[in-house]
């Protein structure tokens, strides 16, 4: 995602990212783009799981079979709980930054 990011261009207006790009400088640019890049994975993910879920209440309507809405159920929150956003993941993408970060301060891609 990281590598990705820097190649990306994206603008980032209101908001939290924003706020972190004028509060930390230039450092933050790459941190707020790879933020983004993961936002949106995490989102489809997410709208995905809510998907699964909504096609196994819509079969346990109209079906009324309670084992098969349970099963949808629990394959849709286990997608949400493999795929939940942990802070570790965030800083370990700074610390990855850091690590690519040349002389010049670009990251090495």
């Amino acid at each position: 995602m990281i590598i990705r990011a820097a190649k990306k261009k994206m603008s980032y207006g209101t908001g939290d990212i924003a706020d972190l790009v004028t509060e930390f400088g230039d450092d933050a640019v790459q941190l707020a783009k790879t933020l983004i890049i993961m936002r949106r994975y995490f989102m489809l993910v997410w709208s995905i799981a809510n998907i699964i879920l909504v096609f196994g209440f819509i079969a346990f309507i109209l079906a009324s079979q309670f084992q098969t809405f349970l099963i949808y159920s629990v394959v849709s929150i286990y997608s949400t709980i493999i795929n939940f956003p942990f802070f570790r993941l965030i800083e370990n993408s700074a610390i990855l930054l850091d690590e690519m970060k040349d002389n010049n301060g670009e990251p090495n891609v």
